[in-house]
């Protein structure tokens, strides 16, 4: 021990002070020794500090040396305190070390004084250290305990063994319900078992984990908490436990989620406003204020292509036929300007964009409105085709009822009364122009889109074939006939008996267009579109089709005339030459097919006609219909007739009873359900118009079925059912007919249901 050591010396004997110093420095200390004889020096010497050691003898004049020694304890507690005396008996030795004395030495035995205070100094500088280690485990307990974060001590396995009062705040657990519990009950299942793995092993081997939890407090509410877990080793470094720092990270999660949310949204909304920017039909663009293009969006550049492909020195100048400082005004019709370009008609506006008092500049936006002129036309065409064939085809409803008056009763007439041939050919007449009549009527219903359609799958290409052979035997020998196709199927899902309308009513206008002969073409093909292709009233949109080419080398039709051609009652030919239904007739037929129509012609070169139908899968089969002429009798069946036009079934009911059923007649469905309830057993079948007062015949059908009848049901109507038909099929409808309806079909349409 080398180092200076401070000494307070109490002793009254100055003899005793020099001898007790002189063994000191011979015991190889290095010291300063502060000596003092009385009370009031030993008392300032004490609180003026500074020493590492104090000797006092134990018998003063004037002072006593437990005094001495309890004042140094209250004084300088630390400091190491020994008795150096001649006279110390056992008791006082035991009373001072009682006290806080350090040790003692005889005077008799000085030569104890250095080792005694080696001793005594180690002591203290460990009692200093000691001292020190519980200040600082005191410090760090309190430390702890006030923490503002969850400090956790688990042992080797995860079990807590302490928790501060944090955690409780934190998680509502007290620290004993935390006790031995590991630390897995707090977890909400967010953390994943890879992730749990990865912690566990980095503090196994020694290392710190960070990272993030979401628990589960015990009140179910969930937390985020910020974690760091680190081991603790012994003295030879083995893990003992381990020390988990926590922070409740909830807020700022919350805070980071909500930030989160909102850049996402904003992003959202920039890529959507982009994205708008980038999609709409119209072109966009960013004019600064000497009126130089800053931004555009695709349609944008593809339009200054057009309409603006040379600018003088970056600078837009105009835009088509229009100086650009026009439109950079408020347009004087309307809040578009009108630009146009090579047959392309656009619309423009802008606006300012004001950041400051001063102009920055311009958006102008600028759209195609060339189409939409275009379909504007078509629709006001559309419109008129509409008006007119409602019109038309309400009257034509009318007159179904009477023509089925006419037609029934002339087919009865000619089987049932003797009569002279000319009678009989004065009966036939009537019957013919009834089917003329029919025929007209069915003209107005075909191009108003409300005739009864029967569908079914039909092969274009034997169906043409032998179309051809009839149009061969009709038209006028100078016509020559041609039918071109690839070897294929050409299946459409179509009414057999319209689409033979719409050839013939184009082979017909063929016909009046060659008066001096010439050649009709009929070609098939099959046609795919990638994108809408333009046509005089509806766009062919994108599909694969089956395409009808029927042309003719005649004297084309007038370009003032294209946009009318489809209108009813609009004819070319001269008066008394044609009703100017065939062309609204096949437009109405081919619309009612979900087809689409177009027609290029030149006056002097001819016209062609291109029908485009849905293509069918191949392999369906087509059924034929064979010709039946004779009538199928009954054989005495009760059959209920609903019809509440009172001519139209007398009509009927006679026509039943030619048949040889039995008849009784409704006025209307409610009339027919009284009926059926009290005849359910006789009745066999029920034959019902669809429209009527109270309850029509659909409703009818349906009430039947309600009340689980099985009797066969047949609808007669002059209205088009197309895909409510299938529907009713699906149900469990015997059949449909057409007004007027056929004696002879009527007769085995009953006949096949009412087979015995």
């Amino acid at each position: 021990m080398n180092q200076l050591i401070h000494i307070l010396h109490l002793e009254d004997d100055a003899v005793d002070a020099e001898l007790i110093q002189e063994k000191i420095e011979a015991a190889g200390l290095v010291c300063l020794i502060t000596h003092v004889n009385t009370c009031e020096g030993y008392d300032a010497a004490l609180h003026k500090g500074g020493h590492d050691i104090i000797l006092a003898d134990f018998q003063l004049p004037t002072y006593d040396g437990m005094l001495a020694l309890r004042l140094a304890k209250t004084v300088c507690p630390e400091v190491p305190f020994i008795f150096v005396s001649g006279t110390m008996g056992e008791e006082a030795v035991i009373e001072g070390l009682t006290e806080g004395a350090t040790d003692y030495v005889l005077k008799q035995r000085l030569s104890r004084i250095g080792p005694a205070i080696r001793r005594a100094l180690h002591e203290a500088e460990n009692w200093r250290a000691r001292r020190q280690a519980e200040e600082e485990l005191r410090k760090l307990s309190r430390a702890v305990e006030q923490s503002a974060s969850t400090i956790i001590i688990t042992d080797t396995k995860g079990y807590i063994e302490y928790a501060n009062p944090r955690f409780s705040d934190i998680t509502g657990y007290t620290q004993a319900e935390a006790r031995g519990q590991h630390t897995r009950f707090l977890s909400s299942g967010h953390t994943t078992r890879e992730e749990y793995e990865q912690l566990w092993n980095t503090i196994t081997s020694g290392k710190e984990w960070r990272g993030e939890f979401q628990n589960i407090k015990k009140n179910g509410e969930k937390y985020w908490e910020s974690a760091s877990i680190s081991p603790i080793k012994n003295a030879h470094g083995v893990i003992t436990h381990f020390l988990a720092v926590k922070e409740d990270i909830t807020d700022r999660k919350q805070a980071e989620a909500e930030r989160e949310n909102l850049l996402a949204q904003i992003r959202r909304q920039a890529q959507e406003v982009q994205y708008i920017i980038d999609t709409v039909p119209e072109g966009i663009f960013l004019l600064s204020a000497d009126h130089r293009v800053r931004l555009t969006n695709p349609v944008a550049r593809q339009y200054l292509t057009l309409l603006s492909s040379d600018q003088e020195n970056g600078r837009l100048t105009h835009l088509g036929n229009r100086p650009l400082h026009e439109l950079l005004t408020s347009p004087p019709k309307g809040l578009w300007h009108e630009i146009t370009s090579e047959g392309l008609v656009f619309e423009a506006i802008a606006r300012p964009v004001e950041h400051s008092p001063g102009n920055n500049g311009w958006v102008l936006v600028l759209r195609d409105v060339t189409q939409e002129r275009n379909i504007q036309r078509r629709i006001q065409q559309q419109d008129r085709l509409a008006a007119v064939g409602q019109l038309a085809a309400g009257i034509a409803h009318d007159f179904n009822n009477i023509l089925a008056v006419i037609t029934l009763y002339s087919q009865l007439i000619l089987r049932t009364v003797e009569m002279p041939v000319q009678n009989q050919d004065r009966l036939h007449t009537i019957e013919q122009q009834t089917k003329r009549a029919s025929d007209l009527i069915q003209q107005i219903l075909d191009f108003s889109s409300q005739s009864i359609l029967e569908r079914q799958p039909l092969d274009l290409l034997p169906f043409m074939e032998r179309l051809v052979l009839l149009l061969e035997r009709t038209l006028p020998e100078h016509i020559q006939i041609e039918l071109d196709y690839a070897a294929d199927d050409y299946f459409i899902q179509a009414d057999p008996t319209r689409i033979q309308q719409v050839i013939m009513n184009l082979a017909i206008n063929a016909r009046d267009a060659m008066p001096k002969g010439g050649r009709l073409q009929i070609k098939l093909a099959h046609v795919e579109t990638k994108e809408p292709k333009p046509m005089p009233v509806q766009d062919l949109p994108p599909g694969n089709w089956v395409q009808i080419e029927v042309s003719d080398h005649g004297g084309g039709i007038p370009p003032e005339a294209i946009s009318y051609i489809f209108e009813p009652f609009f004819t070319t030919k001269e008066k008394g030459q044609g009703t100017g239904l065939g062309l609204a007739q096949v437009f109405g037929i081919v619309q009612q097919h979900e087809g689409y129509i177009d027609v290029a012609t030149a006056v002097g070169q001819g016209t062609t006609f291109f029908l485009y139908f849905p293509a069918l899968d191949t392999g369906h089969q087509v059924t034929g219909t064979s010709e039946k002429t004779a009538l199928q009798l009954g054989h005495g069946q009760k059959v209920l007739l609903v019809e509440d036009n009172p001519t139209a079934r007398q009509a009927l009911l006679d026509s039943l009873l030619l048949l040889n059923y039995e008849v009784i007649a409704a006025t209307n469905g409610r009339e027919a359900l009284t009926l059926l309830a009290a005849k359910a057993d006789e009745i066999k079948l029920v034959l019902s118009d669809v429209v009527m007062p109270e309850m029509g015949g659909i409703a009818l059908f349906h009430a039947i079925q309600q009340n689980n009848q099985t009797i066969p049901v047949v609808l007669l109507t002059g209205h088009p059912l197309n895909e409510e038909l299938e529907n009713l099929q699906t149900l469990g409808l015997a059949g449909c007919l057409p007004k007027p309806p056929d004696l002879v079909n009527l007769s085995y349409l009953l006949g096949e249901l009412l087979t015995d």
